[in-house]
């Protein structure tokens, strides 16, 4: 059943709040000015670091090819990296050759949703119903049910046992006769994390027995009678290929069990790197701005082919942040001016229609200055492209006048 909430806010305090949003906004728009400005820079500099890789890089093929002479230069090659270390998740008696093992834990916990639904009411007050709603089923972490609104849900979770989730990595892992360093190595594990495969359990592992005794240690009173009667004491832990699940019963999860999953990476998978062969390993090559520049690719690929695709990503990037830097100076904008709508919420008819061209006009703005601001720091590296940007703003700049000074002569 669901619980409902009524907040109902004064005309005064919706005022006080909107003043308060115009430092903030204020704030906000420095702050989503800068990152359009720093990030322009950052591309155009990470555009220099990938020509200069492009240009100083030797593609020796594989690695195998690789020899002493080599040492300090900046080289292409292909290869396979393999581990013969055997990593372990002691707790579970797990041991296995792989460049990965992880462990991820699932709670079977009761869970508050919320739906909110908001009224203006003339006089300018704001009448917002919340209905909060629960439903049990699995959880990343252990919820804090004493915070739940609903007086008859507060108090409702437990977990059987609260278990971490694990990530192991193997620390020896060669290419060719060389040795990759610890951040390679993680790089390859965070490029691979969607070829994982399952890390099967065996039943019969004498660590799950003892992990069976711990868990019904650790419920005490609340151990059910009947677990004594379970063949092989495991009444409590309970094996389905890589997953191991922490309760009674599986069929009919209770609150507070666990699931936990079993993953792992093959011992070997192929890589592309660019980087620099040092004394029997690889380190980083110095590029113009970053002194930590290397670029590996799980697969084989070709000297051309990572450069492209790092001017992929640099652009994919680059777009990613001036959208978002757009979008923050936008709301800003909304932030600073929404004084004007909330004043007007005495008749929220008129609020509404103040409200949509308020968000017109931060929009045409918001977008406007982050083109200038775009257009000015390329200016200092590409003046054509950042010429032309200053025009497109200066039109719609121009265009938002003249639409003003038709509606004004209209009215």
């Amino acid at each position: 059943m669901a619980f409902t909430e009524t907040r109902t806010t004064g005309y005064g305090s919706r005022l006080s709040n909107s003043c308060l949003g115009i430092p903030m906004g204020i704030f906000l728009f420095v702050v989503a000015t800068i990152l359009l400005w720093w990030n322009e820079g950052r591309a155009v500099r990470r555009a220099q670091d990938i020509k200069l890789v492009a240009k100083t890089a030797q593609s020796i093929g594989d690695i195998s090819n690789a020899n002493a002479s080599l040492d300090g230069q900046l080289i292409h090659t292909t290869g396979t990296a393999a581990t013969e270390d055997i990593l372990s998740d002691d707790l579970f008696g797990i041991k296995t050759n792989a460049l990965a093992i992880v462990r991820s834990a699932e709670y079977y916990q009761w869970m508050e949703k919320e739906k909110h639904e908001t009224k203006n009411k003339m006089g300018g007050k704001k009448e917002e119903t919340i209905i909060y709603t629960y439903e049990r089923g699995w959880s990343a972490d252990p919820i804090n049910s004493s915070q739940f609104k609903d007086p008859d849900y507060q108090g409702v979770n437990n977990v059987i046992w609260e278990i971490e989730d694990m990530r192991v990595i193997a620390s020896n892992v060669s290419f060719g006769t060389y040795t990759l360093p610890e951040m390679f190595v993680s790089d390859i594990v965070s490029k691979q994390s969607g070829n994982v495969s399952p890390l099967m359990i065996s039943a019969d592992n004498p660590a799950l027995k003892q992990l069976n005794e711990t868990v019904m240690k650790a419920l005490g009173e609340n151990v059910r009678p009947e677990a004594a009667q379970v063949k092989d004491s495991l009444a409590y832990v309970h094996v389905f290929g890589n997953q191991v699940y922490i309760g009674f019963n599986p069929s009919n999860p209770s609150i507070g069990d666990i699931r936990l999953t079993f993953e792992q990476l093959a011992p070997s998978c192929s890589i592309s790197l660019i980087a620099v062969p040092t004394n029997g390993t690889f380190t980083t090559f110095k590029a113009k701005h970053d002194d930590s520049e290397y670029e590996l690719r799980t697969g084989t690929w070709t000297l051309d082919q990572m450069i492209k695709q790092a001017n992929d990503d640099n652009n994919t990037m680059t777009w990613f942040l001036r959208i978002l830097g757009v979008i923050l100076v936008i709301a800003a904008l909304k932030m600073i001016f929404s004084i004007l709508v909330t004043l007007l919420q005495l008749v929220p008819f008129l609020a509404s229609i103040m409200n949509l061209g308020v968000g017109l006009v931060c929009g045409v703005l918001g977008f406007v200055w982050s083109l200038i601001i775009i257009a000015i720091a390329w200016i200092f590296y590409r003046p054509i492209l950042g010429i032309s940007l200053l025009v497109i703003a200066a039109g719609l700049v121009y265009w938002l006048v003249i639409r003003g000074k038709k509606q004004q002569a209209v009215g």
